[in-house]
C-alpha cells in the first residue's frame, strides 16, 4: 500500500504513529495509505 512521504499542506515529513500519518508542524493527519481530500477541497 502506498503512503504519503510529505505533508500535502506544508511539505514536512509525515510521521507514522500506529495506523495514522501525522504532520507535527501543521497538524495534518490521515490514515496510513490514504489522503484526506477535505484539505484539498476546502483550500482551493
Amino acid at each position: 500500500m502506498a503512503m504519503l512521504n510529505r505533508c500535502p499542506k506544508c511539505n514536512s515529513e509525515l510521521k507514522l504513529v500506529a495506523d495514522m500519518q501525522i504532520c507535527y508542524r501543521c497538524d495534518y493527519w490521515t490514515r496510513k495509505g490514504t489522503a484526506r481530500l477535505d484539505f484539498v477541497l476546502f483550500n482551493m
